[in-house]
């Protein structure tokens, strides 16, 4: 059951990166854009607006997701895996400790 204070766009058809969508919808609407579903199987998109949301906002909201392109967004950088941020960390600790410089001693000593 919907929320009643929710106005849901939908859009069929659709090949869609949510999180760079839900970023654009946000960018263009705000807080007038509560989130979105995606259903990838059918391409069903629906865009979740807040209910005072005018006729143009939800027009735009319809527009964003229109030219909303997969192909044209820059590629995702891949996480790197455990294994290769321990390495990382590993060299990194070993580069430090090969670098290490005594430290002064002020005082007495």
């Amino acid at each position: 059951m919907s929320d009643p204070r929710i106005i849901d766009i939908e859009i069929e058809d659709k090949i869609v990166d949510t999180d760079a969508l839900h970023a654009e919808l946000k960018a263009e609407l705000g807080d007038l854009c509560t989130g979105l579903s995606y259903v990838p199987d059918t391409g069903r998109v629906i865009v979740h607006l807040v209910e005072g949301a005018s006729l143009q906002q939800r027009n735009k909201a319809k527009t964003i997701v229109a030219v909303h392109d997969v192909a044209k967004l820059p590629p995702k950088v891949k996480p790197k895996s455990a294994e290769e941020r321990i390495a990382e960390l590993e060299a990194t600790v070993a580069q430090l400790l090969a670098e290490r410089v005594t430290p002064l001693r002020v005082g007495n000593r």
